[in-house]
């Protein structure tokens, strides 16, 4: 769920704009770190996930479903934006595939209990949060008894400027009110620290930047509180299901 422009973070229209380039499969040097550090995070949470149905929401040009098809049974990608799905059907397409342009609010089309995973990264920030309950009541009902829901998303509290393309940017404590009627929360983890310098993205590929920023993803894991972005695995509260 890339790209997307509002003219205020209380604005409650999100304009979306086309998709300009497939992003996430042309990240190099520290953000492709970066970015793998993510799905490694995501896949360890997972555990042996070869016999699972898994739905990635927002899924943009499919690199992370990609990713995560290698060790799925199958995978399903959604995005609101066509022009995204078309770069993830050229370049993340594998046999146990399938990708829909479809948004948030339109998971009515997929049946009860039907996936035993959900991702949804760098995606919660752009949802209108009045849209925010709607949206994880089915999350929760499209999910199998004990199914996994991962989020991962920004810290609201680490970032001192909020990208105003973002509706909220959540501190741990704010989503975790948020996801607390839906799911169980069993564990919050961070990927890597917080900048330390402004316009840190700027030089963080020179040495020895380099090594500061994998300092940060080693130890970003254990102190979410302190970590640029997290990640949230969540498990649907069995027999409890809001919908």
């Amino acid at each position: 769920m890339n790209n997307m422009k509002t003219n205020g973070r209380n604005n409650n229209t999100v304009k979306m704009d086309e998709y300009e380039r497939p992003t996430f499969w042309l990240y190099t040097g520290t953000d492709e770190v970066f970015y793998k550090t993510r799905i490694k995070r995501v896949l360890d949470i997972l555990g042996n996930s070869s016999n699972m149905d898994i739905l990635d929401i927002g899924c943009g040009d499919g690199r992370t479903t990609y990713e995560l098809s290698k060790h799925a049974k199958s995978i399903i990608g959604i995005d609101p934006i066509k022009r995204a799905i078309d770069f993830a059907q050229v370049l993340g397409k594998q046999k146990n595939t399938k990708y829909y342009v479809k948004n948030t609010d339109k998971l009515n089309s997929f049946k009860d209990n039907k996936f035993d995973a959900i991702t949804c990264l760098e995606v919660i920030e752009h949802i209108a949060p009045q849209k925010i309950p709607h949206f994880l009541e089915n999350v929760a009902r499209v999910l199998k008894p004990n199914g996994l829901f991962i989020i991962s998303t920004i810290n609201g509290a680490r970032r001192k400027n909020p990208n105003p393309h973002h509706y909220k940017e959540y501190t741990i404590n704010e989503l975790k009110e948020r996801i607390n009627p839906y799911f169980n929360i069993e564990s919050v983890i961070g990927v890597l620290l917080a900048y330390p310098l402004k316009r840190y993205s700027i030089i963080r590929n020179i040495v020895p930047f380099k090594l500061i920023f994998k300092w940060q993803i080693r130890n970003g894991l254990n102190y979410p509180e302190w970590s640029y972005d997290v990640i949230y695995k969540l498990v649907v509260k069995k027999g409890d299901k809001k919908c």
